[in-house]
């Protein structure tokens, strides 16, 4: 048996996640896990009826500077085409690499 914690303790790895609201109502999301050889974000989220306030730029920019705190040079997110635009206006980059995906379908 394969024990995830055996490669990364838990210990070791950290998350990060912030929330922006009005009220009791939240209106963005962002988490981002530190692996501390670099970091990921796992997750920005904003209410669709907020977008275009700056709720995602704040939550993102909040989450890069805590990571920059923490002495974290790299933070890598796959996202949606649709969200490329957003992510680039903000100085994201693609890196040189290939995103790969595997379909985990149950064998008979």
């Amino acid at each position: 048996m394969v024990r995830a914690n055996r490669w990364i303790k838990p210990s070791t790895l950290h998350e990060t996640s912030l929330s922006y609201g009005k009220g009791s109502r939240i209106l963005g999301f962002v988490c981002a896990h530190d692996f501390g050889f670099r970091a990921y974000l796992s997750e920005l989220v904003v209410d669709p009826d907020s977008l275009h306030r700056g709720i995602g730029t704040r939550l993102l920019q909040a989450v890069e500077e805590s990571l920059r705190q923490k002495g974290q040079q790299v933070l890598i997110a796959d996202v949606w085409r649709d969200a490329e635009l957003f992510y680039r206006s903000l100085g994201w980059e693609s890196p040189d690499v290939v995103l790969l995906r595997q379909h985990l379908e149950k064998k008979s």
